[in-house]
């Protein structure tokens, strides 16, 4: 009977942690999402600053994101360990639903990465900001 207890918790552990992190990048997608709508070209210093807040965030929620996903992933082991490929199957079912989103946010990510600028000087910022996003764990601003 306990070991059917922690097969079900382990299971429910790791569906909670897939549905935070869906809704993790639901939220940041939502925000760039308003993002793009909010500020379609550059062509101000306060569109700069806006763009920075959000690029901020953005990174701030990826690393939150990416230690829920580790978290996730040690369940999985751990419950593919012990109760072996059905585990796993259910895991990766969970996880294909994830794909799906993070592809999304992707896809979101681009576009703000190409917000087209008004001038040459916009574009430089607007350049640096991106590539600290991909490039860095942490802003430089």
């Amino acid at each position: 009977m306990t070991d059917i207890r922690l097969a079900i918790g382990l299971v429910a552990l790791m569906s909670g942690l897939m549905v935070m992190s869906n809704i993790l990048a639901i939220v940041f997608g939502l925000r760039l999402k308003r993002l793009l709508r909010d500020v379609p070209c550059i062509e101000s210093y306060d569109d700069l600053y806006d763009l920075k807040a959000e690029v901020r965030v953005q990174m701030h929620g990826a690393l939150l994101g990416i230690a829920l996903i580790c978290l996730t992933l040690l369940v999985t082991i751990t419950g593919t360990i012990l109760y072996g490929r059905m585990f796993f199957f259910v895991a990766m079912l969970m996880f294909s639903l994830y794909v799906i989103t993070a592809f999304w946010l992707s896809s979101l990510e681009t576009k703000v990465r190409a917000i087209p600028v008004s001038n040459e000087e916009f574009q430089k910022e607007r350049d640096h900001i991106t590539h600290v996003w991909v490039k860095k764990a942490f802003p430089d601003w």
